[in-house]
Parts: structure tokens; sequence; C-alpha cells
């Protein structure tokens, strides 16, 4: 069942008040005949291996923002939505946005959502420059910053379509797997289901 008309235009989310979250853009994405996703590790990633999307050719309502001090994170909401919405993880130390695994919730209907966890690195998936000298940087890359975007995504979500989401996952690998494993143990109220793949979780080591 998908829901093809949203009751709120894209551009008016702009104006709505969330959380501890300031939106910068709020934008109906129609693309002609393809958007490509913007720059990132992760799309330049996928660029490279040609394992995952790193354009789409579907028409969604994308909201840019960012949570509290440096939490930045994107929602994507499909016109054909399928009723529920993915939350999807990082990799490695990366402060980054996962667009092309949004692109793959995107492709089956999803809203979805990913977040830098509140540091950026631009360089390889192992920088840790940002953590010096940022004792809260850590506990928003540990889980805070995914409870967080679960938290604000789904009510962005919520906002678009008029009704909350029917269902909602998180899937992830290596540490989107321990993203999504913490999850499940801190935050248990946030998903309905999680994939953890390869989950990296000797975080304490």
């Amino acid at each position: 069942h998908s829901t093809l008309a949203a009751p709120t235009p894209c551009s008016r989310l702009k104006d709505q008040k969330f959380d501890h979250t300031r939106i910068v853009l709020a934008q109906e994405v129609t693309p002609n005949p393809v958007w490509a996703f913007p720059p990132s590790l992760f799309t330049a990633a996928a660029d490279r291996s040609a394992r995952e999307p790193v354009e789409t050719q579907k028409p969604f309502c994308r909201v840019v923002g960012i949570i509290e001090k440096e939490i930045n994170f994107e929602v994507w909401m499909p016109r054909d939505w399928n009723g529920k919405f993915q939350g999807v993880g990082n990799g490695g130390l990366t402060g980054a946005l996962n667009y092309p695994a949004m692109g793959v919730a995107l492709a089956h209907g999803y809203a979805t959502a990913s977040t830098d966890t509140g540091h950026r690195t631009e360089d390889g998936f192992f920088e840790d420059e940002w953590l010096e000298g940022h004792p809260e940087r850590l506990v928003n890359f540990a889980y805070r910053a995914h409870h967080l975007l679960a938290q604000t995504a789904q009510r962005i979500t919520s906002a678009h379509y008029g009704k909350p989401a029917a269902h909602a996952y998180f899937k992830g690998c290596s540490s989107g797997g321990w993203e999504g494993l913490s999850e499940a143990q801190r935050y248990p109220e946030d998903y309905d289901g999680i994939v953890a793949g390869a989950p990296a979780i000797n975080l304490v080591q």
C-alpha cells in the first residue's frame, strides 16, 4: 500500500519546529532524468565499487537539518511512500551521510534518514582528528546521534505525510551494525526491527 499524496508540501517543513533541531533546507527533488547524490565518503565509495546507487530517478522531499550543535542529518521522503521508515547506519569512524544506503531505501519506497553522528570526515573512513578535545563527539558517535536521528526523522516523516510510519526499521553494517545494536539495547522504542550486519561492537577497545 503506497501513499501517493503528501498532505504537507515539502517546502513548508522548513518552517516547522522540531525539538533541538534547525531545518536548513526543505526541497522537492524532481530528477531530470536522474538526481546525483551529494558528495560524501559513502558516495565516493559506492561510485568506486558500483555496488550501491549514486543517483536516483525517484522524486522525493529532501529535508536537511542539524540537531543540537553539530549533528547533521537528512531525511528523504518519496512520493510513492510505502508507509514505512528506514534509518541507515555509518561505517568506520565516519562523519558522513550515507547517501547510497538512503538511495537503496528510497528505491523501495521507504522514508529514510542518515546522520554524520556529529562530526565530519572527508578524507577516509578511519579519520580520528575530530575526536581530540571533544568528548561530547564520542558520546554522539557512540549512540546519541542515531537515537536523536530516529526521533527527529520520524517526527519529520509524520509531519510530511500527515501520519506516522506504520513500521520503522534500522539497517547498518560494520559501525552501522553496532549503531543498530546500541539502538536496540539503549532505545528499543526507536525501531520495530533492526538489521545489524558485521557489527563492530568492541567500542571500548
